[in-house]
């Protein structure tokens, strides 16, 4: 008998594991990508042929392939209110794709704002992550237009008064209403 055989098993689990990964890697490749950045935006398309966004983190789940990623978004997103039955989740090559949504500037400095660990850390915030992402956090929604205005509200300004030659005068405080 062999005295490696009880080391088979193992070599064999991880030789399927790399298949895997080279496989999910190829097809990153195939769009210019070599693996998912830290902030990833998520696009779910809706039956009505609308989308909504999500800015979430990319490499907690798995540091190459986006499918375990976006089967934890598909089981949360009942809890977002999308204004639709969504039918598609899927994997948006850059930040770009999502970036005119209501809230992702919002969103995007609030990631921005957290702190990942390098080194013995690491591991210890992606568990943390990872959790919250499965219980439905760590997944910043960005929101749906609900009109088109362009702002929440406006105030006009008193025009400066012009004096004999045309010329600006001093505006007053009682020129601009206060």
């Amino acid at each position: 008998m062999n005295t490696y055989s009880h080391v088979l098993p193992a070599l064999q689990r991880e030789a399927a594991d790399r298949m895997r990964r080279y496989s999910a890697r190829r097809d990153f490749e195939d769009h210019g990508l070599t693996e998912m950045e830290d902030i990833v935006a998520v696009r779910v398309k809706l039956s009505s042929g609308k989308s909504r966004y999500f800015l979430t983190w990319g490499r907690v789940p798995e540091a190459v392939d986006p499918k375990a990623l976006l089967s934890i978004v598909g089981r949360n997103l009942h809890k977002f209110d999308l204004g639709g039955t969504p039918t598609a989740v899927e994997l948006c090559l850059t930040l770009q794709d999502a970036s005119r949504e209501p809230y992702f500037h919002e969103a995007f400095f609030r990631m921005g704002q957290q702190r990942i660990p390098f080194g013995s850390g690491y591991t210890a915030w992606r568990d943390r992550v990872l959790k919250a992402l499965e219980d439905g956090h760590e997944l910043y929604y960005l929101g749906r237009r609900r009109s088109r205005a362009k702002s929440a509200g406006d105030l006009e300004l008193a025009k400066p008064a012009r004096g004999r030659r045309g010329k600006r005068s001093r505006t007053s405080d009682a020129d601009l209403g206060e």
